[in-house]
């Protein structure tokens, strides 16, 4: 599915080729982020793109939030942002 995202946009804009090629690599790397299950930047803020690592584990373990996966604002501007609280084991 992620990789029909682009489909609609490529009917209305013209992409180079170099760019078709990049976005399925930036997607495998912050899909990867998303799903690595550890913290690689603990230091940094929940807000912070790179932390979706944390926020997605959070959203596998409660069920109930942070659903904006890279879009932590969407979380927020939904009500859906889950407490940055170190999880049960």
């Amino acid at each position: 599915m992620l990789g029909n995202v682009l489909l609609l946009p490529m009917v209305l804009h013209h992409f180079s080729v170099q760019a078709l090629l990049l976005l399925p690599l930036v997607s495998l790397w912050f899909n990867s982020i998303g799903h690595v299950n550890w913290d690689p930047w603990p230091k940094l803020g929940v807000g912070h793109p790179l932390t979706s690592g944390r926020r997605h584990a959070l959203h596998h373990a409660r069920f109930n939030g942070n659903y904006g996966f890279l879009f932590p604002f969407v979380d927020a501007w939904m009500g859906t942002a889950l407490e940055d609280t170190p999880l049960e084991p």
